[in-house]
């Protein structure tokens, strides 16, 4: 009650309190302290009883004690790594659900198979309607064939920023911005997920935005090569075909780092930044 240990080891026959009696006791108060238990030869049973009561690890006496304390040391510190391992996890997975940033996981076809306490509130559906659901339930602009896309793409990027357009259970529109990674695990591709409210917009914000997002993903599909140019010369996207061009990817719409003039021949430049000048003064 006054410390805590690292591990605990027991022997199974004391007086006052066996072994295991001691082990149910530590897990009744909630105790989860690595135990190791020391039993005699031919105690099979004793051993069954003590796993199943939460014992992490049992040594039977005999043999060569040196051989045999070696054997403790190395159980002993593999309780310590499981439980440290196991800590942190806890503590890792605590965090994401209590994250105020919505956080979800999704399958290579689209379907939910983990999302945050933020992700289910903004959405307005339980955890357990969430995991019957697929990205298309809430995003229609990603059909089946559109996901299959983006995945390849984000296979390819391992990393996309985008806006979407969430549609709640009560079929109320929210703008948010989305980031995207992908991963392995147990061979299967994972794409895990981050949305936040995006700012505030106006109506017409909305639709410019709506439209914005068809464009782009059309622009995607297209062969050849598609920019979007601020009058200031500064590249505002473009799609891939674009971006295996010119070696640089684009990154998301916050991206500055690059201008049109920085892929058109130097003795073109003028005669561009011209172009774009007089477009941006409403000329075709």
């Amino acid at each position: 009650k006054e410390r805590s240990y690292d591990v605990i080891g027991s022997d199974y026959e004391m007086p006052g309190i066996d072994g295991i009696e001691f082990l149910k006791l530590l897990r009744n108060l909630g105790d989860s302290t690595p135990f190791i238990i020391f039993t005699g030869r031919g105690r099979e049973h004793v051993v069954i009883e003590a796993l199943n009561s939460g014992a992490d690890f049992y040594l039977q006496k005999g043999g060569d004690p040196k051989s045999q304390f070696a054997e403790l040391i190395h159980k002993i510190r593999l309780a310590v790594e499981r439980q440290r391992i196991e800590r942190s996890l806890q503590i890792t997975r605590e965090a994401v659900e209590k994250a105020s940033v919505r956080i979800f996981w999704l399958d290579s076809r689209g379907r939910f198979i983990y999302a945050n306490e933020a992700t289910c509130s903004a959405l307005g559906y339980t955890h357990e309607e969430l995991m019957r659901l697929t990205i298309g339930d809430i995003d229609p602009f990603f059909s089946r064939d559109e996901w299959n896309r983006f995945t390849e793409r984000l296979r390819s990027h391992r990393s996309m920023v985008l806006q979407a357009f969430h549609t709640r259970k009560d079929r109320m529109k929210i703008s948010v911005e989305m980031a995207f990674n992908i991963g392995e695990i147990d061979e299967r591709g994972i794409i895990f997920a981050y949305s936040w409210n995006a700012r505030e917009r106006t109506a017409l914000d909305v639709l410019a935005a709506q439209a914005d997002a068809r464009c782009h993903r059309i622009a995607e599909a297209f062969p050849h090569l598609y920019f979007e140019v601020e009058a200031d010369g500064r590249l505002r996207f473009w799609n891939n075909a674009a971006s295996a061009f010119t070696g640089q990817e684009y990154k998301d719409r916050t991206h500055t780092g690059a201008t049109f003039l920085d892929i058109v021949m130097k003795g073109q430049q003028a005669h561009v930044a011209d172009t774009i000048s007089r477009v941006g003064e409403g000329h075709r």
